[in-house]
């Protein structure tokens, strides 16, 4: 059978479903922590297109600590934010 042979052939190089989501989980990650030591939640939301809230819920679901606004207008950059959790820690925990 042809059909069966070609699919066995593209297993070896496809992803599997749970490894592309876990790619993806990483990635978002990974975007997220790229952008937390230089934007508020607000901006990177507007940045990746996406809502503020979802964004929030996403990077406290994942220990991803945005930069936060303070009075008069200024940033907390005296204190700057460690992410809590590193992507080595995620990749062993949801892997």
């Amino acid at each position: 059978m042809k059909h069966a042979k070609s699919a066995a052939a593209m297993a070896d190089y496809l992803e599997t479903w749970p490894e592309i989501k876990a790619r993806h989980k990483r990635e978002k990650i990974e975007l997220l922590q790229s952008l937390c030591n230089h934007y508020t939640v607000d901006v990177a939301a507007r940045i990746l297109n996406t809502k503020q809230a979802t964004l929030r819920r996403y990077a406290i679901d994942h220990g991803v600590r945005f930069l936060r606004k303070i009075r008069n207008g200024k940033y907390n950059y005296e204190s700057p934010h460690e992410v809590t959790v590193s992507c080595k820690e995620h990749l062993t925990k949801f892997a």
